[in-house]
């Protein structure tokens, strides 16, 4: 028995516990002849945190425990006692006394980082929830599964994760704990493979994990057949960077197309099954969307898009906002939160990626931000239709397995690839740079170079489809007008579109028009008070070339 009134000895058990100076959190150690058994940051006051931590002593002592759940709960309630008494005595009869001054090494905010999912070159980690049967009452609580170098360990969840003997990173926002619900959305991988992964066993590669991933698409989905393979590797891949994301600067969204019944929704179903913590909807607002992916992060699928166009409705709007920040790590909503008799500004982190089923058409920023998958409908010939996504639950609980152990060994390797050699840029490289670096660290050669051909003709495609039709016509125009020495208005270029394709440049069309066409391309000048555009013919071809614009007539001929 020690001198510490907040310490209690029970046979060779002792329990302590001291304030961590955040609001009623105490730091509850258990030690077993000095060697400590388990250790908790909780709240003592709590009577599901009671039972969470006699559950978690009891489960480390095993059989022989000299103690039961009771008594562990009545030792506990005990600190909360001697910690209100100590800080009654602390506190005095003095109501005037000043509220304690805290001090304290101040943090770096870039050591600040979110719990559920850490892929960076220094350590992994993966947050699970899991329900325990203590003492008759079912509660909820958060494991962490950690990779720091060669060592695997696992731990409950807290605010601190040891990278080194003096370095961690704080981990926020920490989530409460979690329901059934919870578990049955988030708790994907197995007890076994849980296990086996702490114990030592090797973790499969990036191209096994690859291939288990891709043959369960190609299960379940028909894929046009010119490059079905193709589309299968992206989808492939791209599931596989859900569950590397945290270690991305942006990330993809996967937007699929096609018309109805051409499998979207299907799809979007059996992507959902391995997709790192999956929010399906098709009808959610916008508070629900910010909210969830701040409290839980993962991967948002969003079904029935089409009402992404109706862009005057102020909740289509508000969820078009979330989106198009969320493409970026820092991606955020801010509300004004109430506090008291107040309100403060709260910022909700809305960064992860996104699938997009969609009919019509998403509007062009949204689908700037996307990688598009072409789908088509089945035939009654095609063997994918007749299976249920619930036909083969072993390998689909292997698929599960496979990613969580990959990416806590092999997707921070991964996202450090370099991107292959391609005629990608800009935003196109932003894009498809994750899956390329899934494809480089496969180490097949083949593999990449399928996925860097295909990634080449989708971005052609994507840009043709991003390219209004009349686009071509008028800067061939303009540049038909500079070629002959003319400095032309809008009005000039198109008189000329309209000699070039009367029948589209009809009464109907008007210089300004034309003008905005052209300011998409060229600078606009003032020349005696007009508007004119005075590019080099030179100048104007590199832009038709950047664009695929065949201004020269070359495939008339």
């Amino acid at each position: 028995m020690t001198d510490d009134p907040r310490d209690i000895e029970t046979g060779v058990l002792r329990f302590e516990g001291k304030p961590t100076g955040r609001g009623a959190v105490v730091d509850v150690v258990c030690t077993l002849d000095g060697e400590t058994i388990h250790r908790d940051k909780m709240d003592p006051a709590k009577a599901t945190d009671r039972k969470r931590f006699a559950a978690a002593v009891l489960d480390a002592i095993g059989d022989n425990a000299p103690i039961d759940a009771k008594r562990i709960d009545a030792e506990l309630v005990a600190i909360v006692n001697r910690l209100e008494a100590d800080a009654a005595k602390a506190g005095g009869d003095d109501a005037s006394d000043p509220p304690p001054i805290y001090y304290g090494e101040e943090l770096d905010a870039s050591q600040v980082i979110r719990p559920e999912l850490v892929i960076r070159s220094d350590v992994s980690a993966v947050a699970l929830p899991r329900l325990l049967n203590a003492d008759g009452n079912v509660i909820g609580d958060w494991l962490h599964f950690v990779r720091c170098g060669d060592e695997r360990r696992v731990g409950r969840l807290c605010d601190r994760l040891e990278i080194g003997t003096e370095a961690a990173l704080w981990l926020s926002p920490i989530p409460s704990d979690p329901t059934a619900e919870d578990v049955k959305r988030f708790n994907r991988w197995s007890q076994a493979s849980r296990k086996a992964w702490a114990d030592g066993k090797p973790s499969p590669t990036t191209a096994e994990v690859l291939v288990m991933v891709a043959e369960r698409i190609n299960r379940y989905v028909v894929m046009p057949p010119d490059d079905a393979m193709e589309h299968c590797l992206t989808l492939a891949a791209w599931v596989m960077m859900t569950y590397a994301y945290p270690a991305l600067p942006a990330v993809p969204y996967l937007y699929l197309a096609g018309p109805p019944g051409s499998g979207k929704t299907r799809t979007m179903d059996v992507l959902s099954r391995m997709v790192f913590r999956p929010f399906m909807t098709g009808n959610a607002s916008a508070p629900v969307i910010f909210r969830t992916r701040h409290t839980f992060g993962g991967v948002l699928l969003l079904d029935e898009a089409e009402r992404m166009r109706d862009t005057r409705s102020p909740d289509v709007q508000e969820i078009l906002s979330i989106l198009l920040s969320g493409y970026r790590r820092g991606g955020s909503a801010s509300r004004m939160e109430p506090k008291g008799d107040t309100y403060q500004s709260k910022s909700f982190d809305c960064f992860g990626p996104v699938v997009l089923g969609c009919i019509k058409g998403l509007p062009p920023a949204l689908s700037s931000r996307c990688i598009t998958v072409r789908m088509m409908r089945a035939t009654k010939d095609d063997p994918q239709i007749e299976r249920s996504l619930d036909d083969t639950p072993e390998q689909a609980a292997a698929v599960l397995d496979a990613l969580h152990c990959w990416a806590l060994d092999h997707a921070a390797a991964a996202m450090a690839c370099p991107i292959p050699p391609s005629s990608l840029a800009n935003r196109a490289a932003e894009l498809w740079g994750p899956l390329l670096r899934v494809a480089v660290h496969t180490g097949n050669d083949e593999t990449v170079a399928l996925l860097v051909d295909h990634a080449e003709r989708m971005t052609a495609a994507a840009a043709d489809d991003a390219t209004p039709e009349y686009d071509e016509a008028i800067v061939t125009a303009f540049y038909r007008l500079r070629s002959e020495g003319e400095t032309p208005r809008a009005c000039d270029v198109l008189e000329r579109a309209r000699v070039l394709d009367s029948e589209t440049f009809d009464q109907s069309w008007k210089p300004r028009m034309v003008g905005g066409i052209l300011k998409r391309y060229f600078r606009e000048r003032r020349s005696n008070g007009a508007k004119v555009y005075r590019e080099s013919p030179k100048e104007i071809l590199a832009v038709a070339h950047r664009y695929g614009f065949d201004v020269e007539g070359s495939r008339d001929g």
